[in-house]
Formats: structure tokens, C-alpha cells, sequence
């Protein structure tokens, strides 16, 4: 009976340790594989306007959520790349040129996600996180205001 005491403590011991492992997270491949597929029309198409980022933002941090603690790391660097992309000033060149940098950079996390979803959902994922190419026009929706006349006085 004390032999077994030993080999059940070591047992507590290597489940405490893995459950350090995932922080509290259970990590389900088939539920993270059932959001990439529900989400599956939201990852398609490009970012073509400014007004493309939010929508895709809300749904990459969905699946960052749900994803299995071995690519969570790399939706965040390209969730962290669609907000410096949506907080760019299109108009200074150093800050389009280091978000630019910031793609390149992001382009291992995003194919990484994609290999994943390949692996061990079986879903072919279109290109993650993917910016226009330099040189590619962006369109700005055009803003219109109207001023009211006034008249002194009123």
C-alpha cells in the first residue's frame, strides 16, 4: 500500500506541472477547428480600406482565443500587425515603411497559422493577416460633410 503512495504522488506532481503547462486553458483542436471553419468567409478576401481591418481584427482575436496554445503566439503578432496597420498615418512615410517591415516580419506567424489549420484541421486557409503589396492603392472611403449656415444672431 506505502509502494503506491509514491507513484500516485508523482502522478499529482506531472498532472500539476502540465496543467501549468496550458494556464488554466483546455486547448480543444476540434473546437478551434470548427471556429476557423465558421469563420472561414470573414478570413477571405484582401484589406483593401481602412474600414477592412476592424471586422477582421474582431474575428482573428476570436480565433486566437479559441486556437491551441501552439499558435495563439502567432495570431497575436498578426492581430498585433492589423492594429498598427489600422493606426497608420498613411501619410508619413516612416510609419507606413515600419509597418511595412512589421508585415515581413509578421509573414512566419501568419504561414505558421495557415500550416496549422492544414495540419491539424485540414483546412486550406487563404493567406493570414496579408497587407496590400506595396504599390498597391488603398482606398480611403470618401467622407462627406455638410455645414449648416448660420446666420448671426441665432
Amino acid at each position: 500500500m506505502h509502494r503506491a503512495l509514491p507513484a500516485v504522488a508523482g502522478a499529482l506532481v506531472a498532472m500539476a506541472g502540465l496543467a501549468g503547462c496550458t494556464r488554466g486553458k483546455v486547448n480543444d483542436a476540434a473546437r478551434y477547428c470548427e471556429a476557423l471553419t465558421e469563420q472561414r468567409a470573414a478570413i477571405d478576401g484582401a484589406l483593401l480600406t481602412p474600414l477592412d481591418i476592424a471586422p477582421r481584427i474582431t474575428v482573428y482575436q476570436q480565433l486566437h482565443d479559441e486556437a491551441p496554445l501552439e499558435v495563439q503566439p502567432d495570431w497575436q503578432e498578426v492581430i498585433d500587425l492589423l492594429n498598427a496597420a489600422a493606426n497608420v498615418d498613411l501619410g508619413d512615410q516612416a510609419a507606413v515603411t515600419k509597418v511595412t517591415d512589421q508585415a515581413y516580419s509578421t509573414a512566419r506567424a501568419a504561414q505558421s497559422i495557415v500550416d496549422h489549420a492544414a495540419r491539424v484541421c485540414g483546412i486550406t486557409l487563404p493567406a493570414v493577416g496579408q497587407l496590400p503589396t506595396p504599390g498597391t492603392v488603398i482606398s480611403v472611403p470618401e467622407v462627406t460633410t455638410t455645414t449648416a449656415a448660420t446666420t448671426p444672431g441665432t
